[in-house]
């Protein structure tokens, strides 16, 4: 019986220590289940960390890109008001040489008509001389006529004006 008793004992404490191994197994398949959640929660954490910093990314990249955009567009917009104000420019450079054009056209215009005035001026005057001198001719004729005496004074009696007279003779 004591062997028994003993035998007892010592089933009783490979009993308990199976409980101990089994609890201490417990404790470790605990552990390792706790250790496993810290790494998914680190793994979460990371995956967490890289979507932020990847958001970041693109939005930075995406003010970038927002940025080149409006710098493009500004460009656009100076170079099309640079070619505004060159056509502008360029018309009214066409502008004022087309005036400049017209100026000098009237001038020559004005001055040819000066001349031409000039001309028809001096055609006047000379014919107007020229009727004069004859008139003063018949003048000095009719009044030597009268007076009975010759006062021609034409030199060639072929181009004569003058009425006959004593001269010719």
């Amino acid at each position: 019986m004591r062997e028994e008793r003993e035998r007892e004992r010592e089933r009783g404490r490979e009993r308990e220590r199976a409980r101990r191994r089994e609890r201490e197994r417990e404790r470790e398949r605990e552990r390792e289940r706790e250790r496993e959640r810290a790494r998914e929660r680190e793994e979460r954490g990371e995956r967490e960390r890289a979507r932020r910093e990847e958001k970041e990314r693109a939005s930075e990249s995406d003010t970038r890109v927002e940025e080149k955009s409006e710098t493009r567009t500004h460009r656009a917009m100076y170079l099309s008001e640079s070619d505004m104000i060159a056509r502008r420019s360029l018309s009214l450079s066409l502008s004022l040489s087309l005036s400049l054009s017209l100026s000098l056209s009237l001038s020559l215009s004005l001055s040819l008509s000066l001349s031409l005035s000039l001309l028809s001026l001096s055609l006047s005057l000379s014919l107007f001389l020229r009727i004069d001198l004859f008139f003063s001719y018949q003048l000095d004729v009719v009044s030597s006529f009268f007076s009975r005496s010759c006062s021609c004074r034409c030199l060639n009696q072929k181009m004569c004006l003058c009425l006959p007279c004593s001269c010719w003779s």
